[in-house]
């Protein structure tokens, strides 16, 4: 994309903008008006199509409501194991959107989170990256770790740069060419993408290490890509994990769940306005 004075005051529109919302959310969710649509449930976990917008947790430099503050108010025995971030047991990113697995039963906690850990969930997420990528499959299996630059980043090894500091973690993400959109200078691509293992921000820093960073990313994203997006195009779309229910003798025993999040309206408005520039 070509960058012009009309485009710097559009993307600067465009922030403003998704700063004001974000602050109004960030003001207005409370234990009242926060009613998340809840995918699946049973005795021990359920799943939450989560909005963006809205943290998986607190942090030091907020006092909004978030979903484990959600999960506390609703589902008070979830808090036994840990009162600060109750049924947490993964996170998605505040802008990042779709399938949050939550933990109800704190005696199941561990049973869920192992999973995470020894990466037996399988995760499908949907972007909207800039550029066409040329493979229809692929893998990204590069270190990640924090980044020199900036403390919010992680960053990949990368030797021209060295941008990165401390211990590599091993990433790897499976990619799949959804869809591609345009051509030269307004070129998009619709992805899913599979993370195998479960790094801060993996996804994105993945995606911007091959020049295809996701649209609307403030962070690793192209400043061009600011004009187009309201927030990261990134949509947790599918869920399969291993749940529990008891049999008809009462016994407990294990299910294999799978739980999809449909595209958000914010992704499906801006898959339409892409494909009306190119």
């Amino acid at each position: 994309m070509q960058v012009t004075k009309q485009n710097l005051n559009e993307e600067k529109d465009t922030k403003e903008k998704s700063v004001q919302v974000k602050e109004k959310v960030e003001q207005t969710l409370n234990q009242e008006n926060f009613k998340p649509e809840i995918l699946y449930e049973d005795d021990y976990c359920l799943v939450i199509n989560k909005p963006a917008g809205i943290m998986a947790h607190p942090d030091l430099k907020s006092t909004a409501y978030t979903i484990s503050d959600w999960m506390r108010d609703n589902y008070p025995e979830s808090a036994i194991i840990d009162e600060e971030r109750p049924g947490i047991v993964h996170r998605l990113d505040r802008d990042t959107s779709g399938c949050m697995l939550l933990v109800k039963d704190h005696r199941e906690y561990n049973k869920y989170k192992t999973q995470f850990q020894d990466h037996t969930i399988k995760k499908v997420y949907l972007a909207i990256v800039s550029g066409l990528i040329k493979l229809d499959t692929g893998i990204i299996d590069t270190p990640i770790a924090r980044a020199k630059s900036d403390f919010r980043k992680k960053e990949v090894k990368n030797e021209f740069t060295k941008d990165y500091r401390g211990e590599l973690r091993e990433a790897l993400t499976r990619y799949k060419v959804i869809e591609r959109i345009g051509g030269g200078v307004n070129s998009f691509s619709l992805m899913e993408c599979l993370p195998m293992t479960g790094r801060t921000h993996q996804i994105r820093v993945h995606l911007r290490s091959i020049r295809h960073p996701i649209l609307g990313d403030q962070l690793y994203g192209s400043r061009e890509s600011g004009t187009l997006a309201p927030r990261q195009m990134l949509h947790a779309k599918s869920l399969e994990f291993t749940s529990f229910k008891r049999d008809a003798n009462g016994e407990k025993v294990k299910i294999k769940v799978k739980v999809e999040a449909p595209i958000p309206q914010d992704m499906a408005e801006t898959l339409e306005k892409i494909k009306k520039m190119c």
